[in-house]
């Protein structure tokens, strides 16, 4: 269940194996996640992109417990009502670790989201601004346990004529409502989606094992005009004793067939393999894609290889397998999409220059079809103030 901006904001400073580091996640924009060695106070990264020719720049600021305080970040965006590109430079402003507000400052009025939260932090109202109209508004509630109970969204758009101040008809831009029921174990058992605009209403009901395992998932679906809602289940899952994932497969009958996928993990619970068999109707099974993956010592993702399956591109070019290998820092240094025959598509290498805390604080970047015709194409600077 995916709140949006609710913020599955995991900032933090934390000790690992004696190493403390600042990091931020952030899951609606996970290019600005960022994880430091050491106790960061502020960090200024500046990009230029040769290829390009544009650069942007993004700057930290934490306390001393690794909470972020703001982030800037400046380059080129896009004004989606008016579908150009624009220079935005969007501040990020923060309260305990909750967002409070993203602003684009280079345009007049509000340009960008404003969040309010409630007194136990959970997130109870956003409001999405353009050129200083308000487009969208989305409001939550929350039950006893703090879990997100009811959901409504509200479409204005961007021409018009709602009343931010007077509110009048505000239920004639209503767009969407989602409850959420849960278990004693606080697992979702059910959304339920009532869509204003294109009358329907469905509920997705989840099904767990008494380890709190998700096992079945299906829904009921209510069209325009229609009055009858019958359950079908749609996917169900099953798991070893460690309680991984072995296999998800489809109940409901899809076209043009079903797929029941399988997995397998190595002695550190990575996904070593994944493998789907297509199931067609009166018809015996038949593999249509095999994966295997290979990890290094530090658990990052070395190998990723399409044993069986004709899936992978980059644009028109196919490719089989894609290698990434890491320096000691485990920063990636080189990444590589190579086809069945071992000829690769493209390659992508980084060279890192580091700080006295083991943080880069210069990363360059070629990119070309093979190693013999790299190119630079862009250049990442990072000056880290510490406390």
């Amino acid at each position: 269940m995916r709140l949006m901006f609710t913020l599955l904001l995991l900032i933090f400073s934390l000790l690992t194996l004696g190493q403390e580091k600042t990091t931020f996640k952030f899951e609606d924009e996970k290019k600005l996640n960022i994880e430091l060695k050491g106790k960061v106070k502020k960090v200024v990264i500046k990009k230029e992109n040769l290829k390009n020719d544009n650069s942007e720049s993004i700057v930290y600021e934490f306390d001393e417990n690794g909470i972020p305080l703001k982030i800037r970040k400046n380059g080129l965006g896009v004004d989606v009502i008016n579908r150009m590109l624009r220079d935005e430079g969007i501040h990020y402003k923060f309260k305990k670790g909750k967002l409070l507000s993203k602003l684009n400052k280079m345009t007049s009025g509000l340009d960008g989201e404003i969040y309010q939260y409630d007194d136990n932090w959970n997130l109870v109202l956003e409001k999405h601004f353009i050129n200083n109209i308000l487009v969208k508004e989305i409001s939550q509630n929350f039950d006893d346990e703090n879990r997100l109970s009811l959901k409504t969204e509200y479409l204005y758009g961007g021409f018009s004529d709602y009343n931010v101040e007077t509110e009048k008809e505000k239920e004639a831009y209503l767009y969407k409502k989602e409850e959420y029921k849960y278990d004693i174990c606080n697992n979702l058992i059910s959304k339920t989606e009532q869509n204003f605009r294109k009358d329907f209403i469905e509920e997705t009901s989840y099904k767990y094992d008494p380890q709190n395992n998700l096992i079945e998932e299906g829904h009921c679906f209510v069209g325009k005009g229609e009055r009858d809602c019958k359950y079908k289940p749609l996917y169900g899952f099953d798991y070893d004793k460690k309680n991984r994932l072995i296999k998800k497969y489809q109940l409901a009958q899809f076209s043009p067939h079903n797929t029941d996928t399988y997995y397998k993990y190595d002695s550190n619970g990575n996904e070593i393999e994944a493998i789907g068999y297509y199931i067609y109707p009166n018809k015996e099974s038949v593999i249509g894609y095999k994966f295997r993956y290979e990890y290094n010592q530090s658990g990052n993702k070395t190998k990723d290889i399409e044993v069986i399956g004709k899936y992978r591109r980059l644009r028109f070019d196919k490719y089989k397998t894609e290698i990434t290998k890491y320096d000691d820092f485990q920063n990636i240094i080189l990444e590589e999409y190579v086809t069945e025959s071992g000829q690769p598509i493209k390659v992508v290498v980084n060279t890192y220059q580091y700080d006295d805390n083991g943080n880069w604080i210069k990363k360059e970047m070629k990119e070309g079809t093979n190693h013999n015709d790299l190119e630079l194409i862009d250049i990442t600077t990072r000056k880290i103030e510490y406390y």
